[in-house]
């Protein structure tokens, strides 16, 4: 394989993993949406930014690096993650959720954005609370519509962490830094495994540039903010096959259905 192609191949997956989280995501608040009237805050957001960064194992022993994640929480709950790819045409997607409901996802690379507004928003149940060892949110509900289980405390890069097992990923949460994840891992079975180890963790306020929204960047569907940034459009969508098509037809119903201004 020509290193042109193991370029663009590796910024396919990437973009399609990206679009797995956000639908992903979006599908967690719907399960979760029934419970919003019965929600009641029952702590507080907790402060931090962790850099996270990405290895790849592969079954032949090999350790690629991949993308750096910033995850980053304001004391009024907004929540910010951003993905930095290291590898190939760099390619930076920035997700932030307002307290207030609304969400950007900026694609930074190509100056676009998708801006959506959630009704009767409850940011309570967007961070794990510590009290519950991480496995419930501050709304006192599960944080995810997913089995986890809880398997123990450890001490990780010098962080008291509770280990939380969730189908095929393993993730560490900082008791002491308001659930801050400082390392996960997924098994892929006969592919491998990959896993997201802490570079840094600043307790406290996170940047404020995490949270800018440029006003000069074009707000478009989610399809077209993913696509903005890829050359050769019509092979690359072939590429992705006819369940990445879907998920962009689901996105960007979603999208136009929940838009802010609408």
């Amino acid at each position: 394989m020509s290193p042109i192609n193991a370029n663009w191949q590796r910024i396919l997956k990437w973009s399609l993993v990206l679009i797995v989280l956000g639908f992903a995501a979006h599908t967690g608040r719907l399960i979760h949406a029934r419970f919003a009237v019965q929600e009641v805050r029952v702590g507080g957001p907790i402060p931090y930014a962790v850099i996270l960064r990405e290895f790849v194992h592969s079954p032949n022993g090999t350790t690629s690096e991949g993308a750096d994640i910033i995850r980053a929480v304001r004391s009024d709950g907004s929540i910010v993650v951003q993905y930095a790819h290291k590898t190939g045409n760099k390619t930076t997607v920035r997700i932030v959720q307002f307290a207030s409901g609304t969400e950007v996802t900026i694609n930074e690379l190509a100056n676009t954005k998708s801006t959506t507004e959630e009704r009767s928003i409850n940011p309570a149940r967007w961070q794990r609370d510590p009290n519950s060892k991480c496995i419930n949110s501050f709304a006192g509900k599960p944080m995810t519509s997913l089995q986890e289980v809880i398997s123990g405390e450890e001490m990780v890069d010098g962080y008291r962490t509770v280990k939380i097992i969730a189908q095929n990923v393993t993730s560490w949460y900082a008791l002491d830094y308001g659930c801050a994840v400082i390392k996960d891992r997924a098994y892929w079975g006969s592919q491998g495994f990959s896993e997201h180890n802490q570079v840094t963790l600043i307790p406290g306020e996170p940047a404020a540039a995490l949270f800018h929204v440029p006003e000069n960047a074009k707000e478009v569907p989610p399809s077209e903010r993913v696509l903005s940034s890829v050359k050769d459009r019509a092979s690359s969508l072939e590429k992705c096959g006819s369940r990445c098509t879907e998920i962009f037809r689901k996105l960007d119903a979603r999208y136009y259905d929940r838009r802010a201004g609408k």
